[in-house]
């Protein structure tokens, strides 16, 4: 400790911890092996590597923000959303997202190493499942020197795909109600949500909405004549890709009741 106005460190490397008491020091050298302690008004650090933690009390002493340059950008799997962007400085990256409808969000953890880059994955639902996100960059990685969320409106989001496998089963041919009021229904069920669904056979030609994982059709002109008919379906995803049909099925109608199907 001393006890004059001016104090100046003339040598390349301190290696225990120095305290300064007086207003004004000066450090030119380049390598600070241990902490010090600034607690007056002024000090001078002009040289770039500090390899140790540095303190200013009764000071402010605010880091630079990442600044966003490009992005956010994003693309999806069905397994996987990626979401990317560009800042100024190396920074550390994180993404915090939800499911179209839930409330909460969920936050990634911070990147392991800095970088001017970005590349945030999350893991998502399949079949053009929709989540909302937001980005940040921080300059430390630990939160305390991030720029905000961005958008942090709502307005960035991103569809998953589809994964292009599901079945289709369970094929049912039903008579339903009675008399003169008697019609046909058509069901068939699929391993995922779907968003159309279309029959075809003779007399049965019908397409139409069906976002569940089972699939009506209703006939009220059908006549329930004897004989033997045959019937097939398909199904778009959610992503509007069709299905090829499936293979022929049967019923046969005896007595105007259905009496067997395959």
């Amino acid at each position: 400790m001393s006890d004059e106005r001016e104090i100046k460190l003339q040598e390349r490397i301190l290696s225990d911890s120095i305290q300064i008491v007086r207003p004004e020091i000066i450090v030119p050298e380049r390598n600070l092996i241990s902490p010090i302690r600034i607690i007056e008004k002024s000090c001078a650090l002009p040289k770039r590597v500090l390899e140790e933690a540095v303190r200013f009390h009764g000071q402010s002493f605010d880091p630079a923000l990442p600044i966003l340059i490009s992005g956010p950008s994003d693309w999806a799997s069905s397994t996987t959303a990626v979401i990317q962007w560009d800042v100024n400085i190396p920074a550390y990256h994180r993404v915090r997202y939800r499911k179209s409808g839930v409330p909460t969000w969920t936050y990634t953890s911070w990147s392991v190493s800095a970088s001017t880059h970005a590349s945030v994955s999350f893991p998502v639902e399949s079949d053009r499942t929709y989540y909302y996100y937001d980005i940040q960059s921080c300059l430390i990685g630990d939160g305390s020197a991030a720029f905000d969320w961005y958008p942090g409106d709502d307005t960035e989001g991103v569809y998953s795909d589809c994964s292009g496998i599901f079945g289709m089963a369970n094929w049912v041919a039903k008579k339903k109600g009675g008399g003169k009021l008697a019609y046909l229904e058509l069901e068939w069920t699929t391993t995922k949500n779907m968003s159309m669904a279309e029959v075809d056979g003779v007399g049965l030609d019908a397409q139409w909405s069906s976002s569940l994982t089972i699939h009506r059709r209703i006939y009220t002109s059908f006549k329930f004549l004897d004989g033997t008919y045959s019937w097939r379906t398909r199904n778009r995803n959610k992503c509007y890709s069709w299905c090829s049909f499936s293979a022929w099925k049967y019923f046969t109608i005896s007595g105007g009741e259905i009496n067997f199907q395959w």
